[in-house]
């Protein structure tokens, strides 16, 4: 059946409306049939891209969907770190662990306190899947669920183990993802001209920014070599209508447009609880 107007547009005039809390919900996008049928925005400029934030994280788990579909990550095998040696207890960590957020890494994911982790590695240029890789381990792998973007840059480097740095791994996205969705326009603020006045969301004109991206990249990395794998954990940049063709595609499946972009299952693992101990 059709959209009902009427209960959209209240869903979306409750959505839009100041409670309070300080939580502010900037764009409501609605896909029915597999075209955009409500798009509002609430004081947000659409030209102008959006910071993923941990919505980014999809895109993560989305990537190395697609290296198990070709055959070149195994969710089951021990993470490749270089951090853990012989007969250190976190080398029994498996990717699926991590992509559970459920390593057993200390870890504190605050944003209120200036000396928790997440705020200590994404506020520097250090390279920060080597800072969460050198946490101690609390708990046996698998077995207790914390919410982590440090688990995310451990998994955004297991990707670029396998494709890339830099300009390999944004191509090699572009190629295997952001191309086949139709998304042309993804980018990682560091990459932008110095000039640029914004940090996190920069003017995209017609949604494209690609004449003013540093030497004409298409997106997605930062130029420090140590960090080039951190945009997945939650510093990706797009539009809101771009990000509506992913959620998409794994509300189908892993198709996009008739082509196969992810395996089913690796789309079904994204969706499902995770243990009963939380759910990434």
């Amino acid at each position: 059946g059709g959209v009902d107007a009427n209960k959209v547009d209240a869903i979306v005039k409750k959505s839009f409306t100041d409670d309070g809390s300080g939580d502010k919900i900037d764009a409501i996008l609605v896909v029915q049939g597999g075209r955009l049928v409500v798009e509002e925005y609430n004081g947000w400029d659409p030209e102008v891209a959006h910071n993923s934030w941990s919505m980014a994280k999809s895109i993560n788990s989305a990537l190395v969907g697609i290296l198990v579909g070709q055959g070149k990550l195994d969710v089951w095998k021990p993470v490749d770190a270089p951090e853990w040696k012989g007969d250190d207890p976190r080398a029994k960590i498996t990717l699926d662990d991590l992509l559970r957020m459920s390593s057993g890494l200390e870890w504190e994911e605050s944003y209120s306190d200036a000396g928790a982790d997440v705020i200590k590695s994404l506020g520097s240029d250090l390279d920060r899947a080597h800072y969460a890789a050198n946490k101690p381990l609390v708990h046996e792998p698998g077995t207790f669920w914390a919410y982590s973007t440090g688990t995310a840059n451990l998994i955004s480097r297991s990707v670029a183990q396998q494709v890339g740095y830099g300009e390999q791994l944004t191509g090699w996205a572009d190629d295997e993802l952001f191309a086949p969705l139709g998304i042309t326009a993804a980018y990682q603020s560091a990459l932008l001209p110095a000039d640029v006045p914004v940090s996190d969301q920069f003017q995209m004109p017609g949604r494209t920014l690609g004449e003013a991206v540093r030497d004409g990249a298409a997106a997605v990395t930062e130029p420090d070599p140590q960090t080039h794998y951190t945009w997945t954990a939650g510093k990706l940049t797009l539009s809101a209508p771009d990000l509506s063709r992913l959620l998409v595609t794994l509300c189908d499946g892993g198709v996009c447009g008739g082509m196969r972009i992810l395996k089913e299952d690796s789309v079904l693992a994204m969706r499902t609880l995770q243990n009963g101990i939380g759910s990434v």
